[in-house]
């Protein structure tokens, strides 16, 4: 596996100390293309997968974010 990132680092260990283990919300600093590449990179690790079934119908940014939690 690759090294991760520091801020790959942050979302995961804030999602772990979570009751709920959701990723998101982003730390206030990661925002517009950074979040959609360091959710993307998450994603193709595996590290974290797309909740569909709690898929939020919002935006941000011109991002749109669904819900995603780390894999148990």
């Amino acid at each position: 596996m690759s090294k991760l990132s520091n801020t790959q680092l942050v979302i995961l260990s804030t999602a772990c100390k979570r009751n709920d283990r959701l990723a998101l919300p982003l730390p206030a600093r990661v925002t517009g293309n950074a979040a959609t590449k360091v959710v993307a990179s998450l994603l193709n690790k595996k590290l974290i997968e797309d909740r569909k079934s709690t898929r939020l119908n919002s935006s941000h940014l011109g991002i749109s974010y669904a819900v995603f939690c780390l894999k148990k």
